[in-house]
This record gives structure tokens, C-alpha cells and sequence, in this order.
């Protein structure tokens, strides 16, 4: 594991734990009720982005970009067909009960599309590019985004099934991130998925 400059390691080190990670950990201590978790969500929204002026970041630095989305679509389609059939067959074996109903609740689309892509632009925009920032080896990078990622769904329920599938998930997105850094294509498949696993009944086992 190698890192170019200490002082900036550290730094950013410790911004990426505040933002990731001290906010999971306050709720999982009830010392913030998970009610106020949107309020939580608003501090990483501002966070990021002052962090990401400050930095200098650009678009592509986030991978807000067209110029790669003909080259990188077709490992997108696949990894998003590979693990819808992975979800269908995970939740096969769970005995989960589809949830047609909430294909007609309006919450449904108002929440779950823009958190899908809030943890798009977190996770693999900023995060990978932060990291990138700092370590030049990519499976520690991969290693830490995945990591941060699953202790986002600690407070889940039932975290015996969402903890594995938020790792195995992250571990996915990353690579692939890092391999096609593109955010509308993984935002798409993020959005995709989430979908998939409400509908599965993931999020109600």
C-alpha cells in the first residue's frame, strides 16, 4: 500500500471517516435517531461538495462524462443483467416475497432513484477520486470504498443478508467504476438494482 503525500493523506483520511463513517456510527449508537438521517444525508451533500471545490475537482474528475459512455455501456449491461439474475436467485433461496405494491406508491421513485445516485456520486464519484488522490494501488482503494459502503447499511434491517450483499455490491461498483469511470452509467445501474432488490423484498426480509 503505497500514498503520495502524508499530510494530504491524512487529511483527507479523516474528512472521508467524518462524512462515511462517524455519521453511521452516531446512528447505529442512537446518539442520532435514524429519523434525522436525511438531515445526515444533507451534511454529506455539503461536505462533498466543498470538499470537491476546494480540491478543484472537475466534472471528469467525478465522472460526470459522455465521451466514455459508447465504450464503457456494454460492461455496464452486463454487469447490471449478471447481478439482477443474482438478486433473483439470491432471493429465491431466501424465500422473499416480491412486492408488487410498491411499484404504485409515489414515495417509491421519489426515494429510492435519488439515493441511488447521491451513493453513485459519494461513493464511486468522490470517493474513488478522493482515494485516488491519496493511494495509488487500486485494491486498497476498492477495499476501503467497499468497506465504507457496507457500514452504510448497517442500520438496515436484517443486516445478516444486507451487510454480504452491500459488500459484494461495492466491491462490484468500485471495480468497475475504476475500469470505466463513468457516474451517469453507474448511477443507471445502481438505480437499476436498488429497484430490483426493493421490488425482490430485500429491504423487508
Amino acid at each position: 500500500m503505497t500514498f503520495r503525500f502524508v499530510d494530504k493523506k491524512q487529511k483527507l483520511m479523516t474528512e472521508i471517516l467524518a462524512i462515511f463513517l462517524l455519521p453511521v456510527l452516531l446512528i447505529q449508537s442512537g446518539i442520532i435517531p435514524v429519523q434525522m438521517r436525511f438531515f445526515v444525508l444533507f451534511f454529506a451533500v455539503v461536505s462533498i461538495i466543498l470538499i470537491s471545490i476546494r480540491e478543484r475537482y472537475t466534472n471528469k474528475d467525478l465522472g460526470i462524462r459522455t465521451d466514455n459512455i459508447k465504450s464503457s455501456l456494454k460492461i455496464y449491461l452486463v454487469f447490471t443483467l449478471v447481478s439482477i439474475l443474482a438478486l433473483i436467485y439470491y432471493a429465491q433461496i431466501l424465500g422473499l416475497d416480491i412486492k408488487y405494491a410498491l411499484l404504485s406508491e409515489p414515495w417509491f421513485l421519489l426515494t429510492f432513484i435519488p439515493v441511488s445516485v447521491f451513493q453513485e456520486l459519494a461513493f464511486r464519484g468522490f470517493l474513488i477520486k478522493t482515494l485516488s488522490d491519496v493511494y495509488t494501488d487500486k485494491i486498497t482503494i476498492i477495499i476501503i470504498n467497499s468497506l465504507l459502503f457496507m457500514a452504510l447499511h448497517a442500520f438496515y434491517p436484517y443486516p445478516f443478508v444486507m451487510l454480504p450483499l452491500a459488500l459484494i455490491s461495492g466491491i462490484a461498483f468500485s471495480a468497475i467504476y475504476l475500469y470505466k469511470p463513468n457516474l451517469i452509467l453507474v448511477s443507471m445501474a445502481h438505480v437499476i438494482l436498488n429497484f430490483t432488490a426493493v421490488v425482490l423484498g430485500f429491504f423487508n426480509v
